[in-house]
């Protein structure tokens, strides 16, 4: 068995490591099968891969319809929430602000968010808890010289 402390505790340190106290925060793997349904409905598909990079047009139509003053070049689709974080963090790290290149968080968080911060330029700043709740007299100091805040949930992967 493995002795975890803090001069191993690195990502590889826990590869191939196992136990009912281990939860891992990578890979989503669910522990149930998909419904009945999906299986009955898979066969009709036959595009399994991610879509043009602008998004699939009839995606970006619809959005113009539901936005009637828009255009399809007005929207920036995604392949994921990491991805769509990444580009917003750097846009507001570029935006011409007074506040410093700081980014509110809290802890635990998905353990991509501090690097996408990072990686933006901005630096992260960690909000005070208590029994899981955000301190707020510690937000209300903190807020201040943030450039924006980044609240996630931290019940994934743990329900």
């Amino acid at each position: 068995m493995t002795t975890l402390n803090k001069e191993n505790l690195s990502p590889a340190a826990f590869i191939g490591v196992r136990g009912k106290d281990i939860i891992s925060f990578g890979s989503g793997e669910p522990d149930l099968p998909p419904p009945e349904e999906v299986y009955k409905i898979l066969p009709h598909y036959t595009d399994f891969k991610y879509g043009v990079i602008q998004g699939l047009d009839y995606l970006r139509d619809a959005l113009t319809r539901q936005y009637p003053d828009s255009t399809a070049d007005s929207f920036v689709i995604t392949n994921g929430a990491s991805e769509a974080l990444d580009l917003t963090l750097r846009v507001i790290s570029n935006y011409e602000m007074s506040q410093p290149k700081k980014v509110l968080m809290t802890k635990p968080y998905y353990y991509s968010y501090p690097r996408l911060v990072e990686f933006a330029g901005m630096e992260p700043v960690y909000l005070k808890t208590n029994q899981g709740r955000i301190d707020m007299d510690d937000f209300r100091k903190k807020v201040k010289d943030c450039r924006a805040v980044l609240i996630n949930s931290p019940s994934n992967p743990t329900g």
